[in-house]
């Protein structure tokens, strides 16, 4: 069952320690938590799957932290989650609007956004960058 903006820190930490993602705060996830766009499937009671977009809600959009526990991949979980956000960014569009989506793909993930329509980057960028910031005592 897909339920929208009511994910929890502690499930968000359960989900990411399943697939060996770095940990941030829980002080950090409850800012950004409340700060995004967020979708999660339930099955069971269990949270098993999330996703998240952080948006300025007119003209970008970026999907993050996309997640399915692995032992539920490959049972169309992650596509349901992925058309919920485009659904929901798309909606606050006014007619003959657009807004740019981008993502993060993991290298052996690309085809699976291809199938939304993503594109690689390359196109009109040399590459995507990112760095991490962290404050020291």
């Amino acid at each position: 069952m897909i339920e929208e903006n009511n994910l929890t820190v502690d499930e968000f930490l359960s989900i990411i320690e399943t697939v060996g993602w770095k940990q941030p705060s829980k002080r950090q996830l409850e800012i950004a938590l409340k700060n995004c766009l967020t979708v999660k499937f339930v099955k069971d009671g269990k949270t098993i799957a999330m996703a998240r977009a952080i948006t300025d809600s007119a003209y970008m959009t970026l999907i993050a932290d996309v997640i399915v526990v692995p032992e539920y991949q490959h049972q169309g979980i992650g596509k349901l989650l992925i058309n919920n956000l485009l659904e929901r960014i798309k909606s606050s569009l006014q007619p003959g609007e657009e807004s740019i989506v981008e993502l993060l793909a993991a290298p052996n993930k690309t085809p699976f956004y291809e199938k939304f329509g993503f594109k690689n980057k390359k196109e009109f960028v040399e590459s995507g960058m990112y760095t991490w910031l962290k404050k020291e005592n």
